[in-house]
Order: C-alpha cells, then sequence, then structure tokens
C-alpha cells in the first residue's frame, strides 16, 4: 500500500476536497456488508479459541446506566481485572498453544513441480495456490489446502509462527500481565479487558480500586498501543453523552473533570445536527477542541451512526474526526435506535484506511450496540483484519459489555 508524503502538520487541518471527492455507493456497501454478516468460516473456526481470547482484551467493558452506583461499578472494575476463571483461562490458552505448535509443525509443504506463492503484504490475505499442502493437518482441522495457508498466514500476521518463542508471543498479543493474587503467591500471567468505561461521576472511584490492585495505568502508559499489559485503561464518556446536545464549554468542563480524576481514555460524542445539516467545518473546530481538551488521554469519537441520515455522511463525519485528531471513530452511544452494523462499519473502516493512506496515520476503530455474541466479536475481527489488516487489532476496541458472558460460555463448551 502506498503512502503519500503529507507533512505533519496537514493532518489535524481541516481539508474540504477529501470530503468532497467521495461518493458512498449504498447497495454495493450493503452487499459488501453482507459477507461479514455470516457464521465464521473454518479458517476463524481453526483459530476460535486464540479470537475469542483475544475479543477479551478488546472489550471496552462498561456500565452506563442512570441507576449506576459505588457496589456496580466496583463489581466491573472487579470482573475487568478477571473477566475469565483461572481454570477456563488457563484451559483455553493451552488449548490455543497446543493447536498453533501443531500448525507451525505442518508448515512445509510438500515438494511438487509447482510453488505456492503467498502475498504477505496483501491485507485482504490474497493467495496464489499452486502446490498442494501436507494433508495431516486439513484432515485435522477440516481445512482445505487453500484455508490451511490463511490459518498460516493469519498466524503470522498475529508474529505467532515462532513456536520458540510462542509463549511470550502469546502473551504479547494478550497484553496478558502478572497476576499474584493466588494463595501460594506466585507470579502467574492473566487476561484482562480492553478498559473499563463509566461515566464521569464514577472515575475516582475505578482510579481508587484499580490502584488498590496495582492496575491503575498512566494515559502515557498506553500511548500508540491498544492495552497495556500493566493495567487497565480507564474510559470516561463525556462531551454530553449520549445527546451531545449541550454547549461547548459544557463538553470541555466534563472532560477535564474526568482526565483530572484519572481518566486515561475520553469516549466523546458529536453534535449530530452539524452532521445532518452538513456543517463540516464547525464539527471538525468542536472535535478539535474536545481532542484539546482530552491532553494526553486518547479521544474516541463516537458518530452515533444510525441518527447520520446516510452512508455518506457517516463517511464524511469519519473524514472530519480524523482530520480534527481523534485517536478512535466509534459507531456509536449504545443508546440509539440503530447501533453498529455492519454497513457503517464498513464505511468507518473505509474511511480509516483512506485517511492512512493519504497522511500515514493510523486510526482506530470501535463499534458499540449490538454486539451480543461470541461469533458477532468473531465477525467484527473479521471485519477489520480484511478491510484494515491484522495489525489493527492494536487499534481496535468492542463496545459491548454483555458480550463477555457469551465468550465465556463458548470457550466453556469448546474447551471441556
Amino acid at each position: 500500500m502506498s503512502i503519500e508524503k503529507i507533512s505533519p502538520a496537514i493532518i489535524n487541518m481541516y481539508n474540504e476536497g477529501w470530503l468532497n471527492e467521495v461518493h458512498v455507493n449504498e447497495w454495493t456497501v450493503l452487499e459488501r456488508a453482507k459477507l461479514f454478516d455470516q457464521k465464521p468460516n473454518n479458517v476463524y473456526k481453526t483459530l476460535e479459541s486464540l479470537l475469542l481470547l483475544k475479543s477479551v482484551t478488546l472489550i471496552d467493558y462498561s456500565t452506563l446506566f442512570g441507576d449506576d452506583s459505588f457496589s456496580n461499578v466496583t463489581a466491573l472494575v472487579n470482573k475487568g481485572a478477571r473477566p475469565l476463571s483461572e481454570k477456563l483461562f488457563q484451559k483455553a490458552l493451552s488449548s490455543v498453544t497446543t493447536s498453533i505448535k501443531n500448525i507451525i509443525k505442518t508448515q512445509t509443504l510438500r515438494k511438487s513441480s509447482v510453488v505456492v506463492s503467498i502475498d504477505t503484504t496483501d491485507d485482504n490475505f490474497n493467495f496464489k495456490v499452486t502446490e498442494q499442502a501436507d494433508t495431516s493437518l486439513n484432515e485435522q482441522y477440516g481445512l482445505t489446502d487453500h484455508e490451511l495457508i490463511e490459518v498460516k498466514q493469519l498466524l503470522k500476521a498475529f508474529h505467532l509462527h515462532d513456536e520458540k518463542s510462542l509463549s511470550e508471543s502469546l502473551a504479547e498479543f494478550l497484553y496478558l500481565g502478572d497476576d499474584s493474587t493466588d494463595c501460594k503467591n506466585e507470579t502467574k500471567k492473566t487476561i484482562r479487558v480492553g478498559a473499563l468505561c463509566i461515566y464521569p461521576a464514577f472515575v475516582s472511584v475505578v482510579a481508587d480500586s484499580l490502584r488498590a490492585k496495582k492496575l491503575l495505568v498512566s494515559s502515557k502508559s498506553t500511548e500508540g498501543s491498544n492495552n497495556s499489559s500493566n493495567g487497565i485503561p480507564i474510559a470516561s464518556v463525556a462531551a454530553a453523552f449520549p445527546s451531545g446536545l449541550y454547549p461547548l464549554e459544557s463538553k470541555i468542563s466534563e472532560i477535564n473533570f474526568a482526565t483530572r480524576n484519572g481518566a486515561t481514555e475520553i469516549d466523546i460524542v458529536i453534535s449530530r445536527y452539524l452532521v445532518l445539516q452538513h456543517r463540516w467545518t464547525e464539527l471538525f473546530e468542536e472535535i478539535k477542541a474536545l481532542k484539546e481538551a482530552c491532553g494526553s488521554a486518547k479521544m474516541k469519537t463516537i458518530l452515533a451512526v444510525g441518527e447520520c441520515g446516510s452512508l455518506e455522511n457517516v463517511y464524511k463525519a469519519s473524514m472530519v474526526a480524523m482530520m480534527a485528531g481523534t485517536d478512535y471513530i466509534k459507531t456509536s452511544t449504545g443508546k440509539e435506535a440503530v447501533n453498529a452494523t455492519f454497513t457503517s462499519g464498513l464505511v468507518m473502516c473505509r474511511a480509516i484506511k483512506n485517511f492512512y493512506i493519504k497522511t500515514g496515520k493510523k486510526i482506530g476503530f470501535k463499534p458499540a450496540g449490538g454486539i451480543r455474541t461470541a461469533e458477532d466479536s468473531l465477525k467484527w475481527i473479521n471485519l477489520v483484519i480484511t478491510e484494515l489488516g491484522a495489525d489493527w487489532l492494536s487499534l481496535f476496541r468492542i463496545g459491548a459489555s454483555g458480550v463477555l458472558k457469551s465468550i465465556e460460555q463458548r470457550l466453556h463448551h469448546i474447551n471441556p
């Protein structure tokens, strides 16, 4: 993928030309989106336990209700710090390790008069297969030769293709942190959620609880990454969540309150009327001001796609938010009638990709609302890998607290 050389100073400037050059063919988007709203294929089934564990680390685990209290926020922290029981986690991790080792050991293909060509630079994992693979693993997992090669390519993209360093690579891929809470005081690795998301009023409660667990992280410690193995980021909604219909000064005040009390990430929500009226310059200035208020905290910009009017508006709002300096674009608050859909997600990912091509800057993506099952999480991971590449999983979050229970149940089922 070629990257245009653009000065960093231009990245956070409004460029109306980038908005005028786009036209979204909604029928084409709808047809393309159908490909992602299907049951996971054999490739993803083969790596299901690995990707479900990864999904846990991508969850922005939240409680965002009017009756939130100290007790349920504290319970949120406890669950986020240990989202899976130790027994289930260790069993799933052991199964994943064994499975990957088996795949690695069968990487050598049988010799023949033709060659296999794999394009390692292709984000969409396009392969040219002209040689038959060793069929032993194909039979074990029910894979075709093409699927087997794609599994190996995914593991390579995840940096999980070297058996000697597999343990360390898995710990890095899953952001595993130290857990010394067992009675023997032995240091073990454990898995954690991507972040804890609450209203500003409870940021200090979460910060105090994480500090007591030695899991409190600063904004700088997660800079440039999706998570930190040393702790759990605190994400606070702000800027008139969920409506966005408050004065800018009030929105900035909310952000300042949240960051002052320990928030390392801020999920802001835009003024949808600016999108519906195509007042893109004003939207840019608003988001830019909110980003400046965030300081060193990462900012996720919620578009509320179900209230943007059209997919073209979703694309343009995405591009404006990225031009204004947001770190992530997010589909929804979870409070709208229509939340995360594969059509809006596809358009947003294409906007992210185009912005990267123009600037060389990677922006994160977070679907939220309506994601309820373990299968849903795999579908969204597939969309991100297919449209943006496996490396973008480090900049991917899922706003779906309810999905954690489904992931637990599925891991129990496939790791009895």
